[in-house]
């Protein structure tokens, strides 16, 4: 086993994003004296940086994002980064071998470091008015460490080249320069290529017309190739209040040479896998009014994708380096709706309709024996499916005065999956049918009462008698009232729910104990409470409390034998303070979990021998910092003594803390 150093690699990070941007803000406040270019202006540029850190149980979480625009030497300085990283405490024990007879527990601790890391350099230099110098650096890091070991991952890249502006907003961008990669023990390095443009504010006949573009290219040492092209256009025109169309198309190009390890023996070595992705797709979505009261809406998506694989080198021992596999999927979705809407009524109607299809392909480009190529297709065309959905839907909405609304919102759907391979068995069909009704009462600005309720019946059948056993009716049934009170002295937002769930079997037998219709039976009470001492001084309680009981369903008769149950409580109380206009606020408070399952299947009175039960209680504090600039901290946090079945278990510390700088 292997024992790394507490955190070592987590402490080095959090030094580099704290050192980094702070060396940038020393070197900002150096350079704002500086005049402006043609597109340095006296406004605030982008200076900021998002900090949150977390502390769960063992895991330790910290992320961070800068941003910098500032202007140097007649030109604009541009810095972005991120990082994400995670430490982790995992505790081993081992049993030692003392002698024959005898051994001992050894405890120890792994510690396992994630870290992601990306930064963007970039300046750019006014050559002329419509002419700008740029260079880029990138660098994109990722290191773990566990037991397993340690893997890390390192892209740099730098380019210069010349970025042609046509607007404020609009330019198009072109540079060239060297890129180094290192992946575990491998490294290798090349030329690299950057496309980048941007048009915006551009219009033809009343059409705003914007499109982005981005692309790289590079070529690498072990004849290794990347490429990647983004490329978006847009195009609205609003007519009206009520009419506009929007049209988007999209395509996206991926080809990269991956390094995978391939074992032979006692060794391994590794050989270029390719894969290619394209994917071109489009958005059509249509606002129109027919009169004052009547509107329509037509929604179009289509997208549709090739992704292949395969490696450049064919090795006789390994079959799939002898074929290329490919995936071809196709999506399609149709959106029509109307609303009728007058001054105390609205009618919505709407039906929606999805297509979706993925179908895998396997050439054989070596000549490999059939009986190996027929294999490799039927494990591919296990993934094919055809998938369609169609829904129907309407929704009313009913004011009869200024002080109710009645709500009703109804649809019924149907999903159909099929699965073309003999070898697989999930082809099904899943109806679902919808039914809610909602009604709110406005008894004076202070008081508010809501009343819902809910049926939803679902119906899975599958197609295949291998698998129709699993055929199944779930029915939920929700009731859920509400109160929203608020006064100049309090608040309260009590909410109730009952829940009941159950789930029958088209084919269940009485002689076989699988599968079995089941229940489950929910009691909720939400509540958020707010008491103002003074106007600076308040007391803010949250309570969730939820009982649910799971049992054997018998759908014939309509019975059914409970046979566990969960009682969850949770309260938290915090006493709220704030000064210098709420600017500073402090909370002070208590957080309280317990949860007890027991099994309610007993054999005798005094039997607890089932009974789990869990206590979480600790103080808690909730800070928070407003700065004028725009800046905050924020801090929540408690010491948790958890407690098992009666004993103390762990004494943990928790806290979430958000930060925000604006330079």
């Amino acid at each position: 086993m292997k024992y790394y150093p507490v955190c070592f690699g987590m402490k080095f990070n959090v030094f580099r994003i704290i050192v980094i941007p702070f060396m940038f803000f020393l070197f900002i406040n150096q350079l704002k004296s500086q005049d402006s270019t043609l597109f340095i202006t006296d406004s605030i540029p982008i200076k900021s940086i998002y900090f949150n850190s977390s502390k769960l149980e063992n895991t330790f979480i910290l992320n961070n994002t800068a941003n910098f625009e500032v202007g140097l030497f007649e030109g604009k300085l541009i810095f972005e980064q991120k990082y994400n990283g995670s430490s982790r405490k995992i505790p081993k024990t081992i049993h030692v071998k003392i002698n024959d007879t005898e051994s001992k527990d050894s405890s120890y601790t792994i510690i396992e470091n994630s870290d992601l890391e990306d930064y963007e350099l970039k300046f750019l230099f006014p050559v002329w008015n419509s002419l700008n110098f740029i260079i880029n650096h990138n660098l994109n890091y990722y290191s773990f460490s566990g037991e397993i070991g340690i893997n890390k991952m390192e892209k740099l890249n730098g380019s210069a080249g010349f970025r042609y502006l046509f607007n404020n907003e609009s330019f198009i961008e072109f540079s060239g320069g060297l890129e180094k990669n290192n992946v575990a023990t491998l490294s290798y390095s090349g030329k690299l290529f950057n496309i980048e443009g941007y048009l915006t504010d551009i219009y033809i006949e009343d059409y705003l017309i914007q499109t982005k573009l981005k692309g790289n290219y590079s070529d690498l040492t072990k004849n290794r190739k990347n490429m990647n092209i983004d490329l978006k256009y847009l195009m609205n025109k609003k007519f009206d209040s009520e009419d506009d169309i929007d049209f988007e198309m999209y395509y996206k190009l991926s080809y990269i040479d991956y390094l995978p390890s391939i074992k032979t023996g006692n060794s391994d070595f590794n050989e270029i896998e390719t894969r290619t992705e394209n994917i071109i797709g489009s958005l059509l979505n249509i606002n129109f009014a027919l009169s004052n009261s009547l509107f329509g809406l037509l929604n179009l998506t289509i997208e549709k994708s090739w992704y292949e694989k395969f490696y450049k080198t064919y090795y006789v021992e390994y079959n799939y380096t002898g074929i290329s596999k490919s995936l071809n999927k196709f999506n399609l979705s149709f959106l029509a709706e109307e609303k009728y809407k007058t001054s105390d009524f609205v009618q919505i109607a709407g039906l929606y309709f999805q297509l979706q299809s993925k179908v895998s392909e396997v050439a054989n480009t070596r000549n490999i024996n059939d009986y190996e190529y027929n294999i490799l297709k039927k494990e591919e065309a296990m993934f094919d499916e055809d998938v369609n959905t169609t829904k129907l839907y309407f929704q009313t909405i009913w004011m009869p005065n200024n002080n109710e609304i009645l709500k009703l919102d109804y649809s019924v759907s149907l999903t159909q999956n099929n699965t073309p391979s003999i070898f697989e068995y999930s082809d099904r069909d899943e109806y679902n049918s919808f039914v809610n009704l909602t009604f709110q009462h406005k008894f004076n600005d202070n008081l508010r009462f809501s009343l819902g309720s809910y049926i939803q019946l679902k119906h899975l059948v599958y197609i295949k008698s291998q698998s129709s056993a699993n055929n199944n009716w779930e029915r939920d049934i929700s009731f859920k009232p509400g109160i929203n009170w608020n006064t100049n002295y309090f608040k309260m937002n009590p909410g109730f729910e009952l829940l009941v769930k159950y789930i029958s079997y088209d084919f269940e037998s009485d002689t076989i104990p699988y599968p079995r219709s089941s229940s489950n039976r929910i009691i909720k009470y939400q509540d958020s409470i707010t008491i103002k001492f003074w106007k600076s001084l308040s007391l803010q309680i949250n309570v969730n409390l939820i009982y649910y009981e799971i049992g054997v369903f018998y759908w014939n008769d309509f019975s059914e034998t409970p046979t566990t149950s969960n009682f969850e409580k949770y309260i938290k109380a915090m006493l709220l303070t704030s000064y210098m206009n709420n600017s500073v606020n402090i909370g002070l408070g208590v957080k309280y979990y317990n949860t007890i399952n027991k099994s309610l299947l007993k054999f005798s009175e005094n039997d607890n021998s089932l009974e789990n039960k869990y206590i979480s209680i600790g103080p808690a504090v909730d800070l928070s910092f407003n700065f004028p600039s725009g800046s905050y901290i924020t801090l929540q946090g408690c010491y948790e003594f958890q407690n098992v079945n009666y004993t103390i278990y762990k004494l943990i510390p928790i806290f979430h803390l958000n930060t925000k700088i604006v330079l």
